[in-house]
């Protein structure tokens, strides 16, 4: 199973509380975003992910903290739904947006301020799930 079918079964899994995130119309597009499973060819454009839709997604279901650095506005995801681990376990993975097509992994130094969180966390997450920044504070 590849990784865009995890996130397809948690976004079907979970499809109620994300349309409380998104509307009908942004969950349909990151439910196509995900349904492509062609093997030895590109996806077409229509299935490029925006990770501004899909940030949420991937940070709830692998439960680490995603940071997306762009030109026009930088945004860190943590889940929804779980408590983070200790501070000193929790696993950050940091992309960036290049050429105006794709993103790419970029490594960080250990200390990098982080960029702003994304609003619909604090209005979506799960109780128990603030603590993912209190480190980040």
């Amino acid at each position: 199973m590849t990784i865009f079918s995890f996130i397809e079964i948690s976004t079907l899994r979970y499809k109620t509380e994300y349309l409380e995130v998104y509307d009908i119309e942004t969950w349909h597009q990151v439910y196509n975003y995900l349904n492509f499973f062609e093997l030895d060819t590109f996806a077409p454009n229509e299935h490029w992910m925006d990770v501004f839709e899909t940030g949420l997604l991937i940070a709830s279901r692998y439960n680490v903290i995603l940071h997306s650095l762009t030109t026009t506005g930088s945004l860190t995801f943590f889940p929804l739904r779980s408590s983070p681990p200790p501070w000193y376990e929790h696993v950050a993975f940091t992309i960036g947006y290049v050429n105006g097509n794709h993103f790419v992994k970029i490594s960080l130094v250990e200390g990098h301020p982080i960029p702003r969180i994304i609003p619909n966390w604090f209005r979506f997450k799960y109780k128990f799930a603030t603590a993912w920044a209190t480190p980040y504070k």
